[in-house]
Parts: structure tokens; sequence; C-alpha cells
């Protein structure tokens, strides 16, 4: 399983509008990631996806996955969200993409007021929260410690192995999982580029009906 820098936690920045009529813009928990241009205003909440961390092979960092937390003055009122993509790694992939948000991080839905400008390069959602704090994210998040108990599921199965087979760019380790025996060899890989934190749901997924391991009680819709 891949632990990519997408979902590093711990250094997430935080920043946040200077106006008290403004939205309280916060990402410093696990997964956290966004960049604030502007959000003194409802009607133009203004943000940029951060860069990863820089890949010596590739010669770059690259910006695809952003996650942050919204509050203040929100509840019951329309919050115009405008997110400058022009120089993510994948800018098209944001092309028919709704956002998705929680008020629990446990239950996610999707915006369905979501649009991508191609000429500017811009995703811009509209959402009145139904609560006075509220998390968006560009797919449900797979957070570090799921993984982890993901990973001892896996290890405490008498029908896998476990073994790390390499770091991550934050010093994580990047865990081989084992199951079965035999001359066919089939592997899976996911979450090995930025914004792919989705892709670990489908491992827990198949690890879950390979070992019959139980999974946890969050759901994306």
């Amino acid at each position: 399983f891949g632990t990519g820098p997408l979902l590093a936690g711990g250094s997430a920045l935080r920043m946040s509008g200077g106006s008290a009529a403004g939205v309280e813009v916060t990402c410093d928990f696990d997964a956290g990631n966004i960049e604030v241009v502007d959000s003194s205003s409802i009607s133009n909440v203004a943000l940029k996806v951060r860069a990863d961390p820089y890949t010596e092979l590739e010669k770059k960092a690259h910006k695809q996955w952003f996650y942050f937390r919204a509050g203040g003055d929100i509840k019951g009122k329309e919050v115009t969200y405008n997110l400058q993509c022009g120089d993510c790694s994948y800018a098209h992939a944001f092309i028919g993409t709704t956002v998705v948000y929680s008020t629990d991080r446990k239950e996610w839905k999707r915006v369905a007021a979501t649009s991508f400008d191609k000429a500017s390069a811009v995703m811009t959602w509209k959402h009145a929260s139904p609560s006075d704090v509220c998390w968006y994210a560009y797919f449900a998040p797979y957070s570090y410690e799921r993984h982890q108990e993901l990973v001892a599921a896996c290890a405490s199965s008498p029908l896998a192995r476990v073994r790390s087979i390499g770091r991550t760019l934050d010093g994580r380790p990047i865990d081989l999982v084992t199951v079965g025996e035999g001359p066919l060899k089939v592997w899976v890989i996911h979450r090995q580029h930025p914004g792919e934190s989705q892709a670990e749901w489908f491992a827990e997924g198949l690890v879950d009906r390979l070992l019959g391991t139980g999974g946890g009680g969050e759901t994306a819709s």
C-alpha cells in the first residue's frame, strides 16, 4: 500500500481569512491540504492547492489533492468556493468532478453545484453548509490512521504477509501485502499518483473480500 505525500498530516498549513464576515479555512489535520488566497467574503473564497513534497524522479512537486475545513458564520448560507487549478499536475482531471463534503467526517456527500471553467482553470462550487463547520475534499479522504488499521488487520491474518518495500517522500513505509501462493502473480497497486487517496477504499474492499477483515463506517455517496 502506498501512502504518498498527498495524505501527509502533522505539517499541514493553517490559514484563515482576515475578516469576521468571511470564512475560516484551515487544514491543520491528517490529510489536510489547501492554500488560502482570500477568504474574506462568502461570495468568493479563493483557494489554491498546496504542493506535495518535491520528487527527484520527476523533478517537480505535484499538486492535486485538497481537503480543508470551513467554519465561521456559514451555517445555512450559500458560500462560493473558487479553487485555482491552473498549476495543478492534472488540471483536466477536475473536469466533471464534484467536490465532496461532510459535517461529521464519516458520511461524505457530493456538492452537485460544482463546475470547472476550462479557460481560467478554476473549479467552483456553491454550498450552504447545514452545520457551523464543514469539511470539503477532492474525494472522500482515507486517513493515515485508517491505513494503519488496515495494515494491522492484514498483518494479523493467517492468510497474509506484510513487509515494507520502501519509504514515501515523507518517510512512511510502503507496505506490500501478499495473499495466497502459486506460480501466477497478480499485482494490485494503488495511490501511486497525486490525489489518489480514494484508491485505498477499493484496496480495503479487496482485502476485506480476500481476508474477511472488517471495514469501517465512513461512506461516500
